[in-house]
């Protein structure tokens, strides 16, 4: 299971580093920071933030400065992109949105954190997974979990038309149960591909422009 979780995670970053240009890169809940370091060494000028202050602490220890690319703050994120006065090239939200019950004002707030030509790119898990497999939301700590189309639906509304839908270990929609079962117990290998209307992904990730 951790295994797949990890495999998912640095998937998601790689998948990143190909879809944003050089420049100033904020990654929300960066975490422990491997995504971060990961885009850092791709040549991005990247800052992690996250609320666990000893979070915070371990990602610049393990990870510190890479030639000022790299820098790490404890924040609320709201605090944070309420305060920030500089917009970000790209900003990164990974695994985050479906933490948090205020997820629309999150949204108003990371397009008005970006950039004219800014990208942002947000990824959550497929709630009609959760359905399937759990019969209701499949991690007690997710706040709202979200549909494909209510995903979109919920991003368009603040940021226009301007996106593209990839699916994370996609699923074919026939025999849906049991495929899903097998990609989610033993498929070590987590893919990436543009959105499909014959699948479904474990995972969506949208990558909008502002």
């Amino acid at each position: 299971m951790m295994n797949r979780i990890w495999e998912d995670h640095t998937s998601r970053y790689v998948f990143a580093a190909g879809k944003i240009k050089s420049g100033r890169t904020l990654d929300i809940a960066c975490g422990e920071g491997y995504g971060s370091a990961l885009l850092a060494s791709y040549g991005h000028e990247v800052t992690g933030v996250d609320i666990s202050e000893d979070t915070i602490k371990a990602a610049k220890i393990k990870y510190g400065a890479k030639k000022g690319k790299l820098s790490f703050v404890t924040s609320d994120v709201f605090e944070f992109l309420e305060r920030n006065k500089d917009p970000y090239d790209a900003i990164i939200s990974f695994e985050t949105i479906e933490h948090l019950e205020e997820y629309k004002r999150f949204l108003i707030l990371i397009k008005k954190n970006l950039k004219k030509t800014g990208v942002f790119l947000v990824s959550t898990p497929n709630k009609l997974f959760s359905d399937l497999l759990a019969g209701d939301k499949f991690n007690p700590f997710h706040v709202k979990e979200f549909y494909t189309e209510e995903l979109i639906s919920s991003i368009t509304s603040v940021f226009g038309s301007k996106f593209t839908l990839y699916l994370q270990r996609p699923v074919k929609k026939d025999f849906l149960l049991f495929r899903a079962f097998v990609q989610f117990a033993f498929n070590k290998k987590s893919s990436i591909i543009i959105g499909d209307k014959n699948y479904e992904g474990l995972d969506n990730i949208l990558v909008v422009t502002k």
